[in-house]
């Protein structure tokens, strides 16, 4: 159940009774549930009655095709409702009209290690469900609302270097007539390529290579240290002012492009906000 406590004809995810006020039943003609706050005898209240006899050894709480009955009312016009009020049957819901919009940037620069962030607005013509993805997770907002401002944040490694795409997902969840919108979203994750700096931040005094890394320029102001299996066919180079240690472990295919140089480092004298990318 839910009350729409600000009256603003949206039922809002705060809205909803805490599903431990709630419970399972077979005789819904005497289930009792007691709502509190009420602000008005005009003030809509949602009933949805889900049947899962055949599932109860089952998560249904997800499930948008089970058959079940809706009812919207307010205390003006039924607030002893049990049946016969009206609503619609969930197994054939009425599909909304209109169009997804999705806006945000498409195209993005980063540096592996940096927290990157973007920002995107979705509308629709109701609640949608949002979600930010690629082949590694997924980021979802559930049920926020038919027009949302949001944003993604991600901290790229260097196994993320190269061109990401995530793709951001809105829908209404229909379960039979969906309204859907997709945008690419590109993100490139780079290394500190253009002298000291990536996308205008200094390198690190000490930076320490794990794991296995792919093509890019990998320097530090001072010391860099490696354990790490290089990529095959690929072009790396290390750089660092004071030290380059490569540890048990560190391992160059024969087809690799590898070097390694010790070279003066410093980081310029130019404002930050003055960097450009690279």
């Amino acid at each position: 159940m839910a009350v729409d406590y600000n009256e603003n004809d949206f039922f809002e995810l705060d809205e909803y009774i805490d599903d431990a006020s709630m419970s399972l039943t077979k005789d819904i003609l005497n289930h009792k549930v007691t709502l509190g706050g009420i602000p008005s005898d005009f003030a809509k209240i949602k009933l949805v009655v889900t049947d899962v006899t055949a599932l109860e050894d089952f998560d249904v709480s997800n499930d948008n095709n089970l058959y079940s009955v809706e009812y919207i009312f307010t205390c003006n016009s039924g607030c002893n409702l049990v049946v016969g009020q009206g609503g619609w049957d969930n197994s054939l819901p009425t599909a909304n009209s209109g169009s997804i919009s999705i806006f945000s940037e498409q195209n993005f620069e980063v540096c592996a290690g940096k927290t990157f962030c973007f920002d995107y607005a979705v509308n629709g013509p109701a609640y949608v469900y949002i979600s930010i993805n690629d082949d590694r997770f997924t980021n979802t907002v559930f049920q926020a609302g038919a027009s949302t401002d949001g944003q993604f944040c991600w901290q790229p490694t260097l196994q993320d270097l190269g061109m990401n795409t995530f793709l951001i997902t809105a829908t209404d969840n229909h379960p039979s007539q969906a309204l859907t919108k997709n945008r690419i979203i590109n993100v490139e994750v780079e290394t500190y390529n253009t002298g000291c700096l990536c996308a205008g931040q200094f390198a690190d005094e000490t930076v320490n290579l794990s794991s296995n890394i792919r093509s890019g320029d990998y320097v530090a102001l001072k010391n860099l240290n490696s354990d790490a299996l290089v990529f095959s066919s690929t072009n790396v180079q290390f750089k660092a002012g004071k030290s380059i240690t490569l540890n048990s472990g560190f391992y160059a295919p024969v087809s690799t492009n590898f070097g390694a140089l010790i070279t003066n480092c410093q980081q310029p004298d130019v404002p930050v906000d003055e960097l450009g990318t690279p």
